[in-house]
């Protein structure tokens, strides 16, 4: 079986990312690295909460570019890696690192309920969160890395979580993965 070393997995918030993640690496016995969490260690050592932190990232560059140094830093070194963060993909592709990418989504209604459920929050309050956090990411991504999130054309694959339940997510991506290789 030829797995690449790292596999990248991308997505918006509450798309599956690290559900998909978590078991894929537990299925392939590789190591897992969950980029979003990094972020909330980030934000909670800054004394705000995840969208605060995205929102003030908006005016202060150092915050993504400490955050992209550690991501670089870890996907350099990674071996046998499950690595899972919004834009791992765009910074592997940047830096020549070689990964097999990997973009998951559903849709906004489906990822705020997922979010609610997990968050215990109300569904309307997860709602507006998803929307002000996708609104900080399409800005400063763009206006820091000239980078639209919403452009999969890097991926090597492209899933859907809306009708799949984790399990057959993964079994798809494995799937793919050995029937295409690493790229």
């Amino acid at each position: 079986m030829n797995l690449p070393n790292l596999i990248t997995i991308s997505g918006l918030p509450g798309s599956g990312k690290t559900s998909t993640a978590k078991l894929l690496a537990e299925k392939l016995n590789y190591n897992h690295i969950n980029g979003g969490g990094l972020f909330r260690q980030l934000a909670v050592e800054s004394n705000r909460n995840v969208v605060e932190q995205s929102l003030a990232a908006e005016h202060d560059a150092t915050i993504d570019e400490n955050f992209d140094k550690r991501l670089i830093a870890l996907a350099q070194k990674a071996k046998k890696t499950i690595f899972e963060s919004r834009l791992i993909g765009w910074m592997t592709k940047k830096e020549n690192i070689p990964s097999y990418k990997i973009w998951i989504s559903a849709p906004k209604e489906i990822r705020a309920q997922r979010i609610a459920k997990r968050d215990k929050v109300p569904l309307a309050t997860a709602l507006k969160d998803i929307e002000l956090r996708e609104a900080s990411y399409l800005d400063r991504y763009k206006k820091f890395y000239n980078i639209n999130i919403l452009d999969t054309s890097i991926y090597d694959l492209v899933v859907s979580t809306k009708k799949m339940p984790t399990e057959k997510v993964v079994q798809f991506i494995i799937d793919n993965i050995m029937g295409h290789g690493a790229q």
